[in-house]
């Protein structure tokens, strides 16, 4: 069928004045009006808060959104999610109408409330606790293997269907609140700093998601404190992010290599993985992966915590090792 044309599609001046460019800002930085916006577009995930707090109590899962199963679910990681809040840090005890009376009402009311009126730091640590709870829910929910089915298939369906609900939710909220310019996207390792679309497409997601595996766990850990340091944007948590990074890639190479984590420092086991084939080992890739492992070491020691620093590190030298890190990553997968 012939594509038919929109406006937008014709005048450029259209699409600009449609769908501005706002550029990057914080979470804080958006009106309340904008970010009930971002609420009513993931409404299928989340609940409508006016009914909730006018439904007589057995009917409350009914302001929730999705299908029948998906409003049950949906109910539980909000309350989950509310209860963890106040259970990590009980002194803050951030949700205090669930404090004062723990009930699936007012963990909704506090949810509704840190979404739209919580700082930076507290709304990315309650979607974050969202969708931990999301995803410990999912993988309860274990598939009954085929008599004719082989482990590796097997554990492939399972984690594709462990992370379905949450690459949905992500996708969902990664579109609309890059439409309001907001400084970060959410990917399977949790949130990441926002930058340029095309790095965060080509190289971000895509290792992200091969790193999600249970294979890859302690890597994916230390990837989730690297990202979570960065995003305290103090010169201390940079420092811990660039550690954090560098902590990753070896466990990355000691996996691949040994199978397991525990020994071998990066020159011994680039040199066995390209041994192996299972790095490429062309002139190429030697001269690039030597030259990515200097930077790194030369980062590290100069900023990182795991060494004697001469000093700290800031945003842009965390950032430039964890693109590093992840463009290693990925010459080494597409081997």
């Amino acid at each position: 069928m012939e594509q038919f044309n929109l406006w937008s599609d014709l005048d450029i001046s259209a699409l600009e004045e449609l769908k501005p460019n706002l550029g990057l800002r914080k979470w804080s930085e958006l009106v309340e009006f904008d970010k009930f916006k971002v609420w009513k577009n993931l409404s299928e995930f989340f609940f409508d808060n006016d009914k909730v707090q006018k439904a007589y109590q057995p009917y409350i899962i009914s302001a929730f959104g999705g299908e029948a199963i998906e409003k049950y679910q949906n109910a539980e990681c909000v309350e989950e999610a509310i209860q963890n809040l106040n259970q990590k840090y009980k002194v803050k005890s951030f949700a205090k109408v669930y404090f004062e009376v723990p009930h699936l009402r007012s963990a909704c009311a506090d949810f509704f409330y840190i979404f739209h009126k919580g700082t930076d730091n507290l709304f990315l640590e309650l979607l974050s606790l969202y969708c931990d709870s999301m995803l410990r829910n999912q993988a309860k929910q274990i598939p009954e293997r085929y008599s004719t089915e082989s482990e590796e298939n097997f554990d492939d369906r399972y984690q594709k269907q462990r992370w379905q609900r949450f690459d949905q939710f992500a996708i969902k909220l990664n579109d609309i609140i890059n439409d309001f310019g907001v400084d970060i996207f959410l990917s399977r390792a949790g949130f990441v700093f926002k930058q340029d679309e095309k790095i965060i497409k080509n190289i971000y997601e895509p290792t992200l998601k091969f790193l999600s595996s249970s294979k890859w766990l302690e890597v994916d850990l230390h990837f989730r404190d690297s990202f979570y340091q960065y995003r305290l944007n103090t010169p201390q948590g940079f420092s811990n992010s660039i550690t954090n990074t560098v902590s990753a890639l070896q466990a990355f190479l000691q996996i691949l290599v040994y199978g397991t984590t525990g020994s071998g420092d990066f020159a011994t086991l680039i040199s066995e993985a390209q041994k192996n084939k299972l790095i490429a080992d062309d002139f190429f890739s030697k001269t690039a992966l030597k030259n990515i492992i200097s930077a790194l070491m030369e980062e590290r020691q100069e900023t990182g915590i795991a060494h004697p620093k001469k000093e700290y590190a800031d945003e842009k030298n965390a950032r430039f090792i964890l693109n590093l890190s992840m463009v290693f990553i990925q010459h080494c997968i597409i081997n």
